[in-house]
This record gives C-alpha cells, structure tokens and sequence, in this order.
C-alpha cells in the first residue's frame, strides 16, 4: 500500500515490514536511482529492525560513540553516526498505541489524527 499523495511518497510502516525488498526497489525507481540486488539486500539488512536493535544495546550500553540528550522527563543515549537511540525500538508492531492509549487518549488522538489515518487507508479502531 505505497501511494503517491500530492508531492509526498507515502510509506507505510507494515509495508516495510512485509516487503523491504520491494519497498527499497519502489523507492529507488521513485528517485530513479538503478539499484541491484546487492544493493537493495544491503540497505535492508542495515535498516532491518534486527541490525536496528543491536545499535540501540550497543548505544545502551556504551559500545557505540553515544551522544547523551536529555529532557524534563528523561535522558537518551543516542548513537553519534546513526541517531537511533536507547529506546529506538519497542515492538516493532504497527498500531500498538490502540492498545496502550487511554480511553482519553485515543478520543483525542482520534480527533487530531483521524482525517490523516483515513485518507492513507488506515482503519480506525
């Protein structure tokens, strides 16, 4: 489900995780750029969730050059080449946040976000 909107090149996060052969391969005809399979099998395994969460231990526990960001709720380590920080990676699930938001939460997150969701063919819970 990639679609075209306007001037944007809409990439839905399950398609990356069913396809990234394919989605790597749509992007770089997008940007017309000529990949081979070496290629596209290298950008997918440096942008595969499993390489992603081996930076974020190594970031955790200081194996990386780590960048320390902090804000009024809390600190992050950060990887100084890659960005992908201590707390990069969750579940990897999409649409997770339907089960963990409050009643409240989703009521107002719904309000806010609902046209975008629906216009990219998300469903609605």
């Amino acid at each position: 489900m990639m679609m075209f909107h306007r001037q944007r090149f809409v990439l839905p996060y399950e398609v990356y995780n069913n396809a990234p052969e394919a989605l790597v391969s749509t992007i770089a005809g997008h940007l017309q750029v000529p990949v081979d399979l070496s290629t596209v099998s290298t950008i997918v395994s440096e942008t595969s969730k499993e390489n992603a969460s081996q930076i974020m231990h190594d970031v955790a526990s200081t194996k990386r050059t780590v960048k320390t960001l902090r804000n009024s709720a809390r600190t992050l380590k950060e990887d100084a080449k890659t960005f992908i920080n201590d707390r990069h990676i969750q579940s990897g699930i999409a649409g997770r946040f339907w089960q963990e938001l409050s009643d409240e939460e989703i009521e107002v997150f719904s309000e806010k976000v609902a046209p975008f969701l629906k216009r990219f063919g998300y469903p609605m819970h």
